[in-house]
């Protein structure tokens, strides 16, 4: 008999040990439904000896005891997670991502006890120092002892310093604390056997860090979205290649934003190679740009991992020629559509709000809004049914206590989102600012509490 999720949560309330619950997990494994599928692996540049898949498995999106798919701070379901884990490595996806606060820490512990029933060198196994929490040496020591003991993996075979945005923030935390010099002196030991950073800065911090460092690997957003928009991937991997540096990229499918294109980019697609769907064609240009040695997308649905093991199966497996590329681009345009949206990735670094905003979720709402239907009218009569029904949905979507009028400015979000390309609170007083010229339009429409005392008008 599986194990199920809602079977795991009663068994936790119930104390039934922990160990049974994972030998069932052993027991009772997906069935096979990929029969000789096994992804695209191609020699490592950290490592010729050994190969790495060219799609990597994220910890920030792994399915969670709650249930609430996609939340990135529950605990995870270990029994189904570490399905997940087996499935993958049976069908050759072998880079394994975390860091230290995904899933509130608990990815960390998760890799450490699903990882170590395979074989060491079967895998790689990558984390990350978390900027947020190191202000000395100390605290930099402590962390990665820390995350050596959750992981229980003897070693990181690529340890990064996380989300790297500015230059005064990295020399603060890492530079002057010695925390960098720490952790070079755990890669001589062995503990750490590739060195890095993830990246979402500007180019110029780049280039500095690149000049007054020695990098082993580097994360970067790589995505139709972000290869020659704001971010600048493209000429960022550029940069990296100049070196001689791997990267890593993230965020495949942008948070979600490129699992679905609208209907004119997908018709756009079609016209260059039919049948070939909206995530095969994000998750095989994020892959395939030259010197990307791994696309790391998530897996929250075993769906998810069965479609991309099928993606990029190495048996005639077809990359995408230069007029395809070309053709996914111009796609990525037309599915951008207006220039209101918030370029925002829903990683929920900016979480939670002290005032109550559930600042994903407007983003999200709002860029949907946008891309698959279109904002009223303020003044013409005839969009009246249009106001109500936008009205209506944010109510019932964030109630009283949660859109983007509770938002008083205080840019403690601001300091931690790793976008530096949008400003959150500017961001939620347009919305904000939208929304209240709609209700001013309906004054019948029955309108939320006051807004928290100080807001920013």
């Amino acid at each position: 008999m599986a194990v199920t999720r809602r079977m795991f949560a009663k068994a936790i309330g119930a104390s039934i040990p922990f160990a049974s619950i994972c030998a069932a997990a052993r027991e009772n494994p997906i069935p096979e439904q990929n029969p000789g599928e096994f992804v695209l692996q191609r020699p490592s540049p950290l490592d010729p000896k050994r190969k790495v898949s060219v799609i990597g498995f994220g910890g920030v999106r792994l399915p969670v005891s709650t249930g609430r798919l996609g939340n990135q701070t529950d605990p995870v379901d270990y029994a189904t997670a570490t399905k997940y884990v087996d499935y993958a490595l049976a069908h050759g996806i072998n880079w394994f991502d975390s860091g230290y606060h995904y899933q509130g820490g608990d990815s960390e512990r998760f890799f450490g006890h699903a990882l170590s029933r395979h074989p060491r060198e079967s895998f790689w196994f990558c984390t990350k120092a978390p900027p947020w929490d190191i202000s000395s040496l100390a605290d930099a020591k402590r962390i990665f002892k820390e995350q050596l003991e959750r992981t229980k993996l003897g070693y990181f075979d690529v340890y990064m310093l996380h989300s790297l945005v500015h230059r005064e923030d990295y020399e603060k935390t890492f530079v002057k604390t010695g925390a960098i010099d720490y952790f070079r002196e755990e890669k001589a030991k062995g503990r750490i056997r590739h060195f890095g950073f993830s990246f979402h800065g500007r180019e110029d911090f780049m280039d500095y860090l690149l000049e007054t460092q020695k990098w082993d690997v580097v994360t970067i957003l790589v995505n139709g979205i972000d290869w020659r928009g704001p971010n600048r991937s493209e000429s960022l991997l550029s940069k990296l290649r100049a070196k001689g540096i791997p990267a890593i990229g993230m965020e495949s499918l942008a948070g979600g934003r490129l699992a679905h294109l609208v209907p004119a980019a997908r018709e756009r697609l079609a016209k260059a190679r039919p049948g070939l769907a909206d995530v095969a064609w994000s998750l095989k240009f994020a892959a395939e740009r030259e010197g990307v040695m791994t696309a790391m997308t998530g897996f929250t649905r075993f769906e998810h991992l069965r479609e991309d093991i099928s993606i990029f199966n190495a048996k005639g497996y077809k990359p995408l020629t230069q007029d395809e590329v070309k053709a996914y681009l111009e796609a990525i345009k037309i599915n951008s559509g207006g220039g209101e949206g918030v370029p925002c990735s829903g990683c929920g670094y900016c979480m939670p709000c002290p005032y109550g905003v559930d600042i994903t979720g407007v983003f999200h709402w709002w860029n949907m809004k946008l891309k698959w239907s279109r904002l009223p009218s303020v003044s013409d009569p005839a969009d009246r049914k249009a106001r109500l029904d936008f009205l209506s949905g944010y109510a019932k979507k964030f109630g009283m206590f949660r859109g983007a009028e509770r938002c008083i400015g205080c840019e403690r979000c601001e300091k931690k989102c790793p976008q530096w390309q949008f400003n959150i609170p500017k961001e939620l007083a347009k919305i904000d600012g939208f929304v209240e010229s709609i209700r001013r339009v309906e004054p019948g429409f029955r309108t939320r509490g006051g807004k928290p005392e100080g807001r920013r008008q």
